[in-house]
């Protein structure tokens, strides 16, 4: 979508989301997980082709209220570029590490496209590939990256843990 549209989108998304037009919806384990996740100190970062307005929308209308207090930050295809390229996710490494205060070796990155998966495998950092019955990315697979249908199914997420 060009940035005009996405523009034009966020802000249609924000006026419907003040109005009480909007409930952004999520898979049912994606809240549960983000409040695990925040009570461990394992900071959420959000890559998204949506603009940074229409990320903060979604995630101050979910079904269960205001989610921002469990994302540490936020990126676009403005703020960071393409998710499928490798400098993407080096830019993020570096802007997360600015975020958090001290460098991070590792990271993991969460993604139903299997381009995304490999770009962020190339920069170094880890990968799971959310694979969901009915998700429109479903019959592209993951390719060779560890596969889930669940955010739950991640066994070794402590390690990423700011503590």
């Amino acid at each position: 979508m060009p940035a005009p549209l996405r523009t034009m989108h966020a802000l249609i998304w924000q006026e419907g989301f003040a109005a009480g037009e909007f409930v952004s919806p999520f898979f049912d384990d994606a809240i549960p997980a983000l409040r695990t996740w925040s009570e461990q100190s394992i900071p959420v970062f959000i890559f998204s082709n949506g603009t940074l307005p229409a990320q903060r929308a979604w995630f101050t209308h979910s079904p269960e209220g205001n989610l921002i207090p469990l994302i540490k930050g936020h990126f676009s295809l403005e703020s960071a570029g393409s998710k499928h390229e490798v400098s993407s996710f080096r830019n993020i490494t570096h802007d997360v590490a600015e975020a958090l205060g001290k460098p991070r070796e590792k990271f993991l990155f969460f993604s139903d496209q299997v381009e995304a998966l490999d770009a962020a495998r190339q920069a170094g950092w880890d990968t799971v590939g959310v694979r969901r019955p009915g998700d429109q990315f479903y019959d592209a697979g993951v390719g060779d990256h560890p596969e889930i249908q669940r955010l739950n199914q991640v066994r070794f997420i402590r390690r990423y843990a700011s503590r």
